[in-house]
């Protein structure tokens, strides 16, 4: 088993909706090693059922269920929101450009350190 240890971690559940797929769902698990750097995928996996998700929390000594497992809905024909995608993609935009602008902070701190 492999483990990771990342500033950021993204997951993609994808359906494969088209007749020859070899299985209904794949789950890609990507990680951004570094800040503002691109992202890795590191795991791929393939299931004929939806994943569920589960959020749970470590106390040190138990680890207890936040909720209960359940299936992630992937939204269909007049149910995709187009809108939610397109704040999605602006989302993750934003994100990029917040990572690229604590980059530039850290690397002018330094330099100003440095001379």
């Amino acid at each position: 088993m492999a483990i990771y240890r990342s500033p950021f971690f993204h997951i993609d559940i994808e359906e494969q909706d088209y007749p020859d797929a070899d299985c209904k769902f794949m789950i890609s698990l990507w990680h951004e090693p570094k800040v503002g750097g691109s992202r890795e995928l590191i795991a791929v996996c393939l299931s004929d059922n939806v994943p569920l998700l589960q959020s749970t929390r470590n106390k040190g000594n138990v680890v207890e269920s936040v909720t209960r497992p359940h299936d992630i809905a992937i939204p269909y024909g007049e149910d995709v929101d187009k809108f939610a995608r397109l704040k999605g993609d602006l989302d993750e935009t934003n994100l990029e450009l917040t990572r690229a602008y604590e980059k530039i902070t850290e690397l002018e701190k330094r330099y100003v350190k440095n001379n």
